[in-house]
């Protein structure tokens, strides 16, 4: 898990650490460490550049990165960007979609 400063200041050891078959990013907790505790955003710019960090050293190492996605639509951008493992959605938020899906097709009819 990539979700502090620490393990971005050790990607390259982690990731080179045999066992280790990837590296996996936290976006929302790395960006609370990111803003010492100021911001809780997972797009944000800090984020968005060690994200590309990530892969990289993913790549070098020929292991895999990996992230977890609000959205299927950020699940998808990762991919295009390199990231091979995507945790899209939590089961809260996936109940909550389907819920809303459901509720608005039984109000319509």
């Amino acid at each position: 898990m990539v979700e502090t400063r620490t393990a971005l200041d050790n990607l390259d050891a982690i990731v080179d650490t045999p066992g280790i078959d990837g590296l996996f990013l936290g976006p929302s907790d790395l960006s609370i460490a990111l803003s010492n505790g100021r911001t809780l955003d997972p797009l944000s710019k800090d984020v968005e550049r060690e994200l590309d960090r990530i892969v990289a050293a993913a790549q070098r190492a020929k292991k895999i990165a990996g992230s977890y996605c609000h959205s299927p639509e950020r699940a998808v951008a990762l991919a295009g960007r390199g990231m091979r493992f995507l945790a899209v959605m939590s089961d809260l938020a996936l109940l909550r979609a389907g819920t809303a899906a459901a509720m608005k097709v039984l109000k319509g009819s």
